[in-house]
């Protein structure tokens, strides 16, 4: 039974109430016949810091796991945790029970949050199970959240709702942000709305600083009660202008036209064709 209770001893080390460096659970621990030994100390500048109310380590592969109060760091980016499962090999961690991430980007919450880490940074963390990021600028829900907090870069995926203050909805099968550049791409039936109406196309390539959307179609639109389709369009919110192009077709209730290119002054409702048009009046009932 002591010679049991040994081995184990050899094999594992199990820490309770601690600060564990990067350093530790990247390199792992001594071979299984030495004494493994942890001690809490200030971490260097930009060190990614493991703190839980107990880690278990396996000496053999350095794996492990930490519970209660799970809280990984490196003083830019906490991603914290009721549990996290450690993979030394891998560089990570899976965190869960009540996950949550506030990084430069924003707070991030899912179901399970894994956390790639170096000794220095975490690099990468990935949301995954009604993922949902709060920012200043935005809200983003969607099945799986990626940020990498260096490049201040944003993806989701699965199907993503997108709210941008004080007026702006869309959705998309993918998002991605850059948040530093103010630039983000939806993909995959794609479509903004916003209180003038709404527009729809396969790609939306938006700029939030120049208020800038460019839709690749087919296009579809829908301002007040007039419906437009194209091939491409360029919508200036500052302007608010709609600007459709390659084989558009408009229609109200008054008339139906077809031309190579239309501008709307969407909260004016004022049009202007150019190139060849043709536009047919509807009759009064």
């Amino acid at each position: 039974m002591t010679a049991r209770r040994g081995w184990r001893d050899r094999r594992a080390a199990r820490l309770r109430g601690v600060a564990v460096g990067a350093a530790a659970l990247l390199a792992g621990v001594a071979a299984a016949s030495q004494p493994v030994v942890f001690r809490a100390h200030a971490a260097p500048a930009r060190a990614v810091q493991l703190v839980a109310g107990e880690i278990t380590i396996d000496a053999a592969t350095g794996d492990g796991e930490a519970v209660g109060g799970v809280r990984l760091t490196d003083g830019r980016t906490t991603a914290v945790a009721a549990r996290a499962r450690l993979a030394r090999g891998a560089g990570l961690a899976v965190l869960s029970g009540g996950a949550r991430v506030v990084a430069p980007q924003g707070t991030l919450a899912a179901r399970e949050i894994t956390a790639v880490f170096t000794r220095q940074a975490i690099t990468q963390v990935v949301a995954r199970g009604g993922a949902v990021l709060d920012a200043e600028e935005l809200r983003l829900r969607a099945p799986e959240i990626t940020i990498v907090p260096a490049r201040e870069e944003v993806t989701a995926d699965g199907g993503v709702a997108l709210t941008v203050p004080p007026d702006v909805t869309a959705s998309a099968e993918r998002v991605a942000y850059r948040r530093a550049a103010g630039q983000m791409v939806l993909e995959g039936d794609a479509r903004v709305v916003t209180r003038d109406g709404h527009v729809a196309g396969t790609r939306v390539e938006a700029d939030r600083r120049a208020r800038h959307v460019r839709v690749s179609g087919p296009v579809r639109a829908v301002y007040g009660q007039l419906q437009v389709e194209s091939a491409a369009a360029l919508l200036d919110g500052q302007a608010q202008v709609a600007v459709f192009t390659g084989q558009v077709r408009a229609a109200d209730p008054h008339r139906r036209l077809v031309t190579e290119r239309l501008v709307v002054w969407y909260t004016q409702r004022r049009l202007l064709a150019e190139g060849p048009t043709r536009i047919v009046v509807e009759p009064a009932p």
